[in-house]
């Protein structure tokens, strides 16, 4: 068994009342957590705007590989579980590079297919392809609000919080 990491002597760490600390010996703690769940909010946010970014302009091929992403959001999977069973679980020690070297077998087969395309329309599809990209017609901004990063940041954040004593009192529970 291996000390947990706690961030700054666990300074950061918060409250957990009803956990017994002994369980979490060798668990990740709330400030690494953090990290960890905002890290895995702003991926699925980032493959759901390349979906949208692809149904704006018309190419398919842009959710397509979002969808390839599928084996890297399963390599995050398999670490927030392997986490969650203190590191003990050799499946998850397996399986997370695994993932990422089938991920990023995926994530070359759709960034070559994305490259390569070439509009139906032939030369005139294209130009007004890229009169829509260096004008940004016909595509919406997520929000109009200037703030909208400081408020994507914060709410990430918060939730990543939430998520992370979910994760603690998780962790105390598989103990």
């Amino acid at each position: 068994d291996w000390i947990s990491f706690r961030f700054l002597g666990g300074t950061f760490d918060p409250p957990t009342p009803g956990i017994n600390t002994k369980t979490l010996m060798g668990a990740p703690s709330f400030a690494v957590w953090i990290p960890h769940w905002s890290m895995f909010i702003d991926f699925a946010t980032q493959l759901r705007y390349m979906s949208r970014w692809g149904r704006c302009l018309g190419i398919h091929r842009w959710k397509s590989l979002a969808i390839l992403h599928f084996p890297w959001a399963l390599a995050n999977l398999a670490v927030f579980l392997g986490h969650l069973h203190k590191d003990q679980c050799e499946v998850f020690k397996i399986l997370h590079p695994l993932f990422i070297f089938l991920g990023g077998i995926t994530i070359l087969i759709g960034t070559i297919r994305l490259a390569l395309y070439v509009p139906e329309g032939g030369t005139e599809e294209k130009k007004k392809l890229e009169g829509m990209l260096r004008n940004r017609v016909g595509i919406k901004p997520a929000s109009t609000s200037r703030d909208w990063d400081v408020r994507y940041s914060l709410s990430s954040v918060l939730l990543a919080a939430v998520l992370s004593y979910v994760s603690l009192y998780s962790t105390a529970l598989f103990s």
